[in-house]
């Protein structure tokens, strides 16, 4: 499968070592996400052939804890259009509690809170699909598990190496 090339210039951050077939990673450049090499596909434009990557991108674990309960997920933008660098991709709805206040006696005040956060890739890409499943019930269905992507996109393999090697 095209993923075994990938390997020679994948490296997992946390150890240093080439990725293998379709491990969860995440990068610098990448905060509180983690992405998965799916695929790589060859893209002609004008007269040039450029590699890209396809990969699946999700929230780790301790972002879903950061931010609480995601509701809803807000589709930026459009399946088979691209995207800027650094622009949203999709926007995730949340709610959940934050602390208020609390005192010496360990008495904690909590109030309800929502918010709105970003989904943005630090290089351009090409949005190949969001997670329909995802989407339909995200507070159910969002995790850090490998199922659990929010969406594909196709990243060139420069692009890649860049956001691991920051």
């Amino acid at each position: 499968m095209a993923l075994n090339r990938l390997a020679t210039f994948t490296r997992n951050m946390s150890t240093g070592r080439a990725a293998t077939l379709g491990e969860q990673m995440t990068l610098r450049q990448l905060p509180g996400a983690w992405v998965q090499v799916e695929d790589d596909v060859i893209s002609s434009g004008s007269n040039e052939v450029q590699d890209m990557v396809t990969i699946r991108v999700g929230w780790s674990d301790e972002q879903l804890d950061e931010v609480g309960d995601v509701h809803h997920v807000e589709v930026v933008t459009e399946e088979g259009s691209c995207c800027e660098a650094h622009s949203p991709v999709a926007r995730l709805h949340w709610e959940g509690f934050q602390i208020t206040a609390a005192d010496e006696l360990y008495h904690t005040q909590w109030a309800n809170a929502t918010g709105v956060v970003p989904l943005t890739l630090p290089s351009p890409t090409r949005v190949i699909e969001f997670n329909k499943t995802i989407m339909q019930n995200p507070g159910k269905e969002l995790s850090s598990e490998e199922e659990s992507w929010i969406v594909r996109v196709e990243v060139s393999k420069i692009a890649l190496q860049s956001m691991q090697h920051r």
